[in-house]
């Protein structure tokens, strides 16, 4: 038994029969034969068609590519903020009278922990899940971290220490946006 033809596919192909009749009628009333018109308009449109999927497809990965490249210093720049709430140099900043900054990174911090106690499975699955659906995200994030261990290798080990913030701040970041009961 055939299936029906679903909406989307039904559109796509009337899109390639009528490119393919308005073809073929430019080309029987330019003395040409109708089918050859026909052949080359259909062609055409699925072949531009797939083009563009694939250039919107090859975009999305570039993009989730760099993506990843510029985790590395979003995390260490997400971490030093932090580090500076906590620590109360953000308040000492900001002439704060009472610690607001260091009261919001320490709830920052009960809710992470909260999320990391409470539901591991929920965060291993929605990191397993966003692993798979940008895989070049991760990629990115790697090549950027082995560049950081290569040359870390030539001038110390202080950059090593930087890279590793990459899996918990995909951690934090997945809590923050996936699990947290307050947003």
């Amino acid at each position: 038994m055939l299936s029906p033809i679903t909406g989307m596919a039904r559109g796509y192909y009337a899109k390639i029969a009528a490119s393919a009749f308005v073809a073929g009628t430019i080309s029987q009333i330019t003395g040409g034969k109708f089918a050859n018109g026909a052949w080359s308009g259909a062609f055409r449109f699925m072949f531009n068609d797939s083009l563009h999927s694939f250039v919107t497809n090859a975009k999305k990965q570039f993009s989730d590519f760099f993506e990843g490249v510029m985790s590395l210093p979003k995390s260490l720049y997400a971490y030093g903020d932090y580090l500076a709430r906590i620590s109360g140099f953000r308040d000492w900043q900001h002439n704060n009278i009472l610690p607001w900054n260091r009261w919001e990174a320490e709830i920052e911090y009960t809710g992470f922990k909260y999320a990391i106690v409470n539901y591991p499975e929920k965060i291993a699955n929605a990191l397993i899940s966003d692993m798979q659906s940008r895989p070049n995200y991760y990629i990115g994030g790697m090549v950027i971290g082995s560049i950081g261990g290569q040359i870390d290798t030539m001038i110390g080990r202080s950059i090593g220490i930087l890279t590793t913030i990459k899996i918990p701040g995909a951690i934090a970041d997945t809590v923050h946006t996936k699990i947290n009961p307050l947003h």
